[in-house]
């Protein structure tokens, strides 16, 4: 067999990927237009609501797309020394692809970690406690940026905010605040969104050493 050039390659990477976020955002259509989702819920339970509705998409089976949840991320050279599966880090969303259309055999794999977010502080109905929106914004920081730039999560991974009180541009003004206060102003989030999905969803990049990340941010309220 012939080998594939890397332009070739890039477009198919690009083209799956493009199909893994239309999936979520069909999903997260789907999910607002019932009002599945509450401020209540915690993201496990938010992203076994997506999972649910892609796969229950046609463009899913379509596009020969493959997509699990909770995925246990193995390290390079797992079996020679293997570890408790319990220590491996895990990411919310994988998808895959095989592709068999080019001039030699391609498997294609994405990923997706996904972090609750909050305008402002607010009050859980189900256990009165209070939620502090400053807390969160930190956490999307250390355990979703920094996690893609360290290296615990495959450079291949995006983030999905899944924003349960207030607006999507005051939520990215406050990981922008954390991120100044961090001294970290050069990786402040920036926004590439079409107009007309800027009041229920976000598309956001931000440039860290070495690698660039991609939000997307989900609007529930």
């Amino acid at each position: 067999m012939g080998t594939v050039s890397s332009d070739i390659k890039q477009a198919f990477v690009l083209s799956f990927q493009h199909n893994c976020i239309t999936l979520v955002c069909q999903a997260h259509d789907a999910l607002c237009g019932c009002h599945a989702i509450t401020q209540d819920m915690d993201e496990e339970t938010i992203s076994a609501c997506i999972y649910e509705s892609v796969m229950k998409n046609q463009y899913t089976m379509e596009q020969g797309i493959h997509v699990d949840i909770e995925h246990r991320l193995l390290t390079v050279g797992y079996i020679q020394t293997p570890k408790p599966s319990k220590q491996l880090s895990r990411i919310d969303f994988h998808f895959e692809a095989d592709c068999w259309e080019l001039t030699s055999f391609a498997r294609f794999n994405f990923f997706m970690e996904a972090k609750n977010l909050y305008e402002y502080d607010f009050r859980k109905s189900s256990n009165k406690s209070t939620t502090r929106a400053k807390y969160y914004f930190t956490r999307y920081i250390e355990t979703g940026i920094d996690h893609i730039i360290n290296g615990d999560y495959p450079s291949n991974s995006i983030i999905l905010g899944y924003v349960l009180v207030g607006d999507i541009n005051p939520v990215v003004d406050g990981i922008n605040s954390e991120l100044s206060f961090q001294n970290r102003s050069s990786e402040h989030l920036f926004n590439v969104s079409s107009s007309c999905e800027c009041n229920i969803r976000g598309t956001f990049s931000s440039n860290h050493p070495l690698v660039r990340i991609d939000h997307l941010m989900l609007k529930f309220t």
